[in-house]
């Protein structure tokens, strides 16, 4: 969208200045300028609201100052992640388009945090925490748009957070296996049908390897989730990792200006972020 082109006379104008602004906008829209609009700088005399008014003629629009403001030189059409998006999603976006940082919001484009290429280094390193290792909010959508994956069985048991490898024997897995939790493994059936028997909530079966029709039975019967993926089992765990939901890590405080900051003011921000979102008076 073309931005306005303001034909403004002396202010407190007169009615020679208000006629000049009309006749000159008027004149830039007869040679192709349809974006110029006749405007004013300050209020209107007595004598020039009655010829406007006798003509049938608006006023024209008021312009208090012309200092540069955010909507003059903010980015529009700006990519956005959603609240409930994987974080995976979020991270090829910032990537596909070259962004440090971009806003997250709801459904109806409302504002709630920030998230940045920081956030995801400070992901990969609390990985490494041993307090919080095998820790992910999982959920059942962004698991299967992650990896992927095609969900073999639905499930119906409650999803917990917690993500366990089952590359050790099956009877030593099961002491690992927490109800609710998520169990990553190959096509051994005895360790899938141990993880069932154990409590697990959903199973992930790496490298497109085949499911038996026993083990596809008994999850049916013990509700529980069954998601094949093509990955191997290293790059699966990585994007169950990214499979939380943005707003898991995203930044809550923030700061932000709107369309109508004067950019003298937003720039001192500015000296400290290397961007900022714009709000409207909806968010």
């Amino acid at each position: 969208m073309a931005r306005p082109i303001y034909v403004i006379g002396h202010k407190n104008s007169d009615l020679d200045s208000i006629a000049s602004a009309y006749a000159y906008a008027r004149l830039l829209q007869l040679q192709g300028e349809e974006e110029a609009i006749a405007a004013r700088n300050g209020e209107l005399k007595p004598e020039v609201r009655f010829v406007l008014e006798r003509f049938q003629v608006e006023p024209p629009e008021a312009i208090d100052d012309v200092y540069l403001q955010v909507r003059d030189v903010m980015r529009r059409g700006v990519i956005c992640a959603y609240l409930d998006q994987p974080l995976l999603e979020a991270g090829q976006l910032l990537q596909e388009h070259n962004r440090r940082s971009m806003p997250v919001v709801d459904a109806d484009n409302k504002v709630h945090g920030i998230i940045a290429t920081e956030d995801f280094a400070k992901l990969f390193f609390n990985d490494l925490d041993p307090r919080s290792v095998n820790r992910v909010p999982l959920k059942r959508d962004n698991l299967v748009r992650a990896l992927r994956g095609r969900v073999l069985v639905e499930g119906r048991r409650t999803l917990g957070n917690r993500v366990i490898v089952g590359a050790m024997q099956a009877e030593t897995m099961a002491d690992y296996v927490e109800p609710g939790c998520l169990v990553v493994l190959g096509d051994r059936e005895n360790a899938q049908l141990k993880a069932i028997e154990s409590g697990a909530a959903a199973l992930v079966i790496t490298g497109d390897l085949l499911v038996s029709a026993r083990t596809l039975t008994a999850a049916k019967q013990q509700g529980v989730m069954v998601i094949s993926t093509a990955h191997h089992t290293f790059t699966a765990v990585r994007l169950i990792n990214l499979s939380i939901s943005t707003q898991d890590i995203m930044n809550r405080e923030f700061d932000y200006c709107r369309p109508e900051d004067p950019m003298s003011e937003v720039q001192r921000t500015l000296a400290r972020r290397r961007s900022m979102p714009v709000v409207d008076s909806e968010g």
